[in-house]
């Protein structure tokens, strides 16, 4: 979780609370920006959007069992020199058909348009570094098994299609 993340008591333990309705074999990301796809599954009355490349990793969560396969995998193809954590796990799960879920709306608010820990801009493009879609206050008791099968899918543009920026 980056430093720059606004998350309550409450939305840590309605966390806890769907997370454990996820399987393993994949990373569930508590954070929704405004990017298209997101605004079009919120529209569409999805909870959830999958997809296998997020750039948005600031609250990304995932099963213990994924670490060291995503580690050696990172550490065998990617250049030491690739900045990007979310860059690297979006490159894992992409090549590997990992799944990444993120809810809608967002569990927490990303500080980073207005600050910045890392130095990165507040702005991508025209979108500010925030979701406007962050609500605390969501109620969580639904049917995620339905919600999981039914999970908007979005393929988030990614670098992936230049390898010489980040392959070894």
């Amino acid at each position: 979780m980056h430093d720059d993340i606004l998350i309550t008591r409450a939305s840590i333990k309605k966390a806890i609370k769907v997370l454990d309705n996820f399987p393993k074999n994949c990373f569930v990301s508590l954070y929704s920006p405004d990017n298209q796809g997101y605004r079009n599954a919120a529209k569409n009355g999805h909870r959830l959007l999958k997809t296998y490349s997020n750039w948005w990793s600031q609250t990304m969560c995932f099963s213990s069992e994924l670490t060291k396969p995503m580690i050696k995998w990172i550490d065998q193809k990617i250049k030491p020199g690739y900045k990007w954590e979310d860059g690297r796990i979006t490159l894992y799960t992409h090549t590997k058909k990992v799944p990444i879920y993120s809810l809608i709306p967002s569990l927490v608010q990303h500080l980073g348009a207005y600050r910045s820990t890392f130095g990165i801009p507040g702005k991508i493009g025209k979108l500010k570094r925030y979701s406007s879609n962050y609500l605390a206050s969501q109620d969580v008791d639904i049917d995620w098994e339905k919600e999981i099968k039914n999970a908007y899918r979005s393929d988030i543009p990614s670098n992936v299609a230049h390898p010489s920026r980040w392959l070894k």
